[in-house]
């Protein structure tokens, strides 16, 4: 593993878990959002950089 690989995988970790913690604060707004019919689509978000972790994990192994 050379040093960008781990500056960005310790980038994709910091910014996973800023998405999944935005996700858990904000949980009360979409479930309001979606009762007047209104998706904000933040779990594709949440999605899209979970897959650039997984993938940059694995490719560290």
């Amino acid at each position: 593993m050379t040093a960008t690989d781990s500056v960005r995988r310790a980038g994709l970790f910091t910014l996973h878990q800023f998405t999944v913690l935005t996700g858990i604060l904000l949980f009360p707004l979409v479930l309001t959002t979606r009762r007047v019919g209104v998706r904000l689509g933040f779990d594709r978000a949440v999605a899209r950089v979970s897959r650039a972790y997984a993938e940059q994990r694995e490719a560290d192994e």
